[in-house]
């Protein structure tokens, strides 16, 4: 596995209770339909279709620590828990049982304008996106987005855009020239590793032993390409064989100015943000 620079690394890492009218010992669930804005990024439809309760296996102080650790550009304001807590319970909630494997289990869905992350003119200054999760039964994770309102001078142009750890910002576009040099969306955070976040894994680096060695990847991150088209509009789909866990349920997906490295996965300048509000992938406080 190849060693990433300082430069690539800066960037890959900047129940309901019982209803009277339920069967004895037998409380169904009642859909509800909710509208929620959080953060700037609107929930459009939230549909769950398991009980909360499963404790995830996370260490949350382990996984606050990281995420600190490696925001970039500043402090980020967070969505306290009991506003995340607030979200999470105004979910559309539907029972049912589960029998096929890598059947719908959770799908949410977010619309908003992309957050600007350069100070001069950019092609997705206009822009709107719309993002899709959809959690199986599985473990996996199948994310769509799509982006309209692109500038057609890049048309035919394929973009670099990944889920990132921190929050959008308005008027991050960083300082080059500070004491500690912030880069343009650098509240955002690094990239969402799975193997770093859930495994304990450490980035690629000197010294670093092979069996501690996070990957990088599609198989533990989540990346999208976006090619915009004449219209000025881009689409892309990926399935990742996990679902996200994130200590405040704040993240982001960012379009950076070029195409992914396959092998660092760093895609220079970030230039646009889209704001996601994900209470659902934070973990149960652990008692250890």
């Amino acid at each position: 596995m190849s060693t990433m620079n300082s430069i690539e690394v800066a960037d890959h890492y900047n129940s309901r209770p019982t209803h009277p009218s339920d069967p004895p010992g037998l409380p169904l669930w009642r859909p509800q339909t909710v509208k929620q804005r959080a953060d700037r990024g609107r929930v459009i439809q939230t549909t769950q279709l398991r009980p909360k309760g499963t404790p995830t296996k996370a260490n949350y102080g382990r996984l606050l620590q990281h995420t600190q650790a490696l925001i970039l550009g500043g402090t980020v304001r967070r969505i306290t828990k009991a506003v995340l807590g607030g979200l999470a319970g105004s979910a559309l909630v539907l029972g049912g049982t589960q029998a096929a494997s890598a059947a719908l289990e959770a799908k949410f869905s977010f619309r908003d304008a992309l957050t600007d992350l350069l100070e001069t003119p950019g092609p997705f200054d206009s822009a709107k996106a719309r993002i899709t999760i959809a959690e199986k039964t599985d473990g996996s994770t199948t994310f769509r987005i799509r982006v309209r309102g692109i500038d057609p001078s890049i048309e035919g142009a394929t973009l670099g855009s990944h889920l990132h750890t921190g929050k959008c910002v308005d008027g991050d576009f960083g300082d080059p020239d500070a004491e500690v040099p912030a880069i343009p969306g650098g509240q955002a955070g690094p990239h969402y590793n799975h193997d770093v976040v859930v495994g304990g894994k450490k980035l690629p680096a000197e010294g670093v032993a092979p069996e501690d060695t996070a990957r990088i990847g599609p198989e533990t991150e989540v990346w999208f390409n976006l090619t915009a088209n004449a219209a000025g509009v881009a689409f892309d789909e990926t399935t990742v064989p996990f679902v996200p866990v994130d200590p405040d349920g704040v993240m982001a997906v960012v379009v950076h100015v070029g195409p992914t490295n396959p092998l660092t996965g760093a895609a220079s300048t970030r230039q646009a943000c889209f704001p996601l509000s994900v209470p659902q992938w934070v973990p149960a406080p652990t008692t250890e």
